[in-house]
C-alpha cells in the first residue's frame, strides 16, 4: 500500500508549487524527516529560511512527525482540528513570522482555508 504525502516547500513566506513524494506506508516517516532535513533549514545571516508545509491524513500522524522532527533538531508545529482558536492565531503567527519555525505539519481537515494562509502572506 502506498500513501501520497503533500511536502508544500516555502521560501520566506511565499508559496510555490506542492511536491509529492510517493512512498510506502513503513518508510513514511523516515522520507519525511529526510526530506525535510534537505530542504527546510533557517539561514540565520540572512534572516530567511525555506519552509515546509506537510499535510497529513490523521491528527497521531502529523504529531508523530512533529516528534521525529523535533529528534532531529528541526522546529516544527503541529495544526489539527483539535489546535483550539488561541493556539492556532499563535501558531500561524509564528508561522508567517518566525523564520526558525521551518515544519509546519497539519491534517488536511485543520480549518485552514486559503483566506486564512492570505492573511500571514
Amino acid at each position: 500500500m502506498l500513501t501520497e504525502l503533500a511536502v508544500r516547500n516555502t521560501i520566506s513566506q511565499t508559496f510555490p508549487s506542492a511536491t509529492y513524494l510517493r512512498v510506502p506506508v513503513q518508510g513514511l516517516l523516515k522520507e519525511v524527516v529526510d526530506f525535510v532535513k534537505q530542504t527546510a533549514f533557517y539561514d540565520p545571516i540572512c534572516n530567511t529560511a525555506k519552509k515546509c508545509h506537510i499535510n497529513t491524513a490523521t491528527r497521531n500522524d502529523a504529531a508523530e512527525i512533529n516528534s521525529q522532527l523535533s529528534e532531529n533538531g528541526i522546529q516544527a508545529a503541529v495544526l489539527t482540528s483539535q489546535t483550539n482558536q488561541e493556539d492556532r492565531e499563535v501558531i500561524m503567527e509564528r508561522w508567517g513570522n518566525d523564520p526558525t519555525l521551518t515544519v509546519l505539519a497539519s491534517t488536511f481537515v485543520d480549518g485552514m482555508t486559503v483566506d486564512s494562509h492570505r492573511q500571514w502572506q
